[in-house]
């Protein structure tokens, strides 16, 4: 069946069916036209289907992840924009992007990163499918990228601090034992924070590389209170800023260790993590994940609906949650 034997049958023109097979874009076709068009199609002419868009993008986060609230919001963005682009959201782990298009021929995909061998997942893809990656970028590959604004995170952060009285303060950057890389969004973060640690006078020499194992859980506690014993006590630091992730079991190492916070000790994360939150009152930087979801899936669908592969970078302002795990220091 032809787009024209399609359209006598609706009694549409054929220029409408075109547009709602091939151009998601356009308003000359209302979005309740359209899926009358491609049901029709579905049942009748699914070769004509085939031909244009599927109305159908992957979004490939590891289940961990998916099953974890942090990542919540950033998958909620990304399927709240697509339905008002009538488009279906198809959740995948990396490994199955591969063998998933092979069967749905998706128009586009979003990633959320960090992944790792993130070119081996994607290996069996057409060099110009639009891509979109969440929460870092890869350099060596001309796909868009939805990053947090960590030179922006890093300014109200020790703003913050210096306007309380802080002076030692302390970055905590953390990694976990067996991770094949290192990802960029890990090295922007903490390029930044010594960035504006600079820029008001502060010393890097209180900031710390920590090594954990890949499973949080109390085991863990040892390895943040070897960190702490590697300060002078005539020089501990006053304020530390590290993932809400870790934050309890950095405050547990402290609490052993005879500190307090935010009586003795000021602590500021990063994520704002709603777990991490009501367990500590923490201060902590919002980075907005559903506006990353809601920014991919706009530069994904501007680039199906264009034909133009881009390379184009998005960087979300955060905004610094205030809460209870800071307090002033005496000057």
């Amino acid at each position: 069946m032809t787009q024209k034997e399609v359209a006598q049958h609706l009694g549409i023109s054929q220029v409408t069916v075109s547009y709602a097979l091939n151009k998601p874009d356009s308003r000359k076709c209302s979005p309740a036209l359209r899926k009358k068009i491609r049901d029709y199609c579905q049942k009748h002419a699914p070769g004509l289907l085939r031909s244009g868009k599927s109305f159908q993008i992957a979004l490939a986060i590891v289940k961990r992840k998916l099953e974890h609230s942090f990542y919540q919001p950033a998958v909620e963005g990304v399927r709240e924009k697509a339905k008002e682009s009538d488009y279906q959201v198809i959740v995948t782990e990396p490994a199955k992007i591969g063998e998933l298009y092979q069967k749905k021929k998706f128009d586009g995909l979003i990633s959320v990163a960090p992944l790792d061998d993130y070119k081996i997942f994607t290996k069996d893809l057409p060099e110009n499918l639009p891509q979109v990656m969440i929460n870092d970028y890869l350099p060596e590959l001309d796909i868009n990228s939805v990053m947090p604004d960590y030179l922006s995170g890093s300014y109200q952060v020790i703003k913050h601090l210096y306007e309380t009285g802080h002076r030692r303060i302390s970055g905590l950057f953390i990694s976990r034992i067996g991770f094949k890389k290192i990802n960029a969004h890990f090295v922007e973060r903490e390029s930044a924070f010594y960035y504006y640690l600079e820029k008001f006078g502060f010393s890097k020499k209180y900031c710390r590389h920590i090594e954990i194992p890949n499973i949080l859980s109390p085991d863990l506690i040892p390895y943040f209170t070897n960190t702490i014993n590697s300060f002078p006590k005539d020089e501990f630091p006053d304020a530390f800023f590290l993932g809400d992730g870790y934050v309890p079991f950095w405050i547990r190492a402290l609490n052993l260790k005879g500190y307090t916070v935010p009586e003795d000790i000021s602590i500021i994360g990063f994520d704002n993590s709603r777990e991490t939150v009501l367990e500590t009152g923490l201060t902590s930087l919002d980075f907005s994940l559903k506006k990353s979801g809601i920014q991919a899936f706009q530069l994904l669908y501007n680039e199906i609906c264009s034909g133009i592969q881009n390379n184009i970078r998005i960087n979300i302002k955060p905004k610094l949650i205030i809460r209870n795990t800071v307090s002033r220091r005496k000057s």
